[in-house]
């Protein structure tokens, strides 16, 4: 009779997986109109007054959006921009967005390297994505 040999198979899914999946049937003009809308949703969401901005900058190495549309409060950015999908829409003014997953796909599919700035009046946060795995396994 043969012995019977034991191992540890990694079979876990990778990030890149849930990246090409998320972002498969998305272009890069409109990941910049999501980012877009993103913006303009703050500015409704916040009930700003006045004139806002929103700036594009596109070049073969970088793509920058910036805009004066009231930033991303940090708790929230904290618990649910990086969460795929909306954990519950109840919203009391109408969105572009819908479903919770614009920003992510966006960002995945625009670039492998992210920087994310935001300033809601009260707090600047600056966010950094790197490539880590989705699980730790030692």
């Amino acid at each position: 009779m043969d012995a019977i040999i034991e191992a540890i198979i990694e079979a876990y899914p990778r990030k890149k997986l849930f990246i090409d999946i998320l972002t498969k049937d998305v272009d890069a003009e409109a990941c910049i109109l999501d980012l877009i809308d993103n913006s303009v949703d703050s500015y409704i969401m916040k009930d700003i007054q006045g004139r806002r901005s929103i700036y594009l900058s596109l070049s073969k190495e970088k793509f920058e959006i910036r805009d004066t549309c009231g930033g991303i409060e940090l708790n929230y950015l904290k618990k649910h921009v990086f969460m795929f999908g909306a954990e519950s829409l109840k919203r009391e003014k109408p969105t572009l967005g819908f479903y919770g997953i614009g920003l992510k796909r966006s960002i995945f599919k625009l670039g492998n390297r992210i920087n994310m700035t935001t300033d809601d009046g009260i707090n600047r946060s600056v966010i950094d994505l790197v490539e880590r795995p989705i699980f730790n396994v030692a």
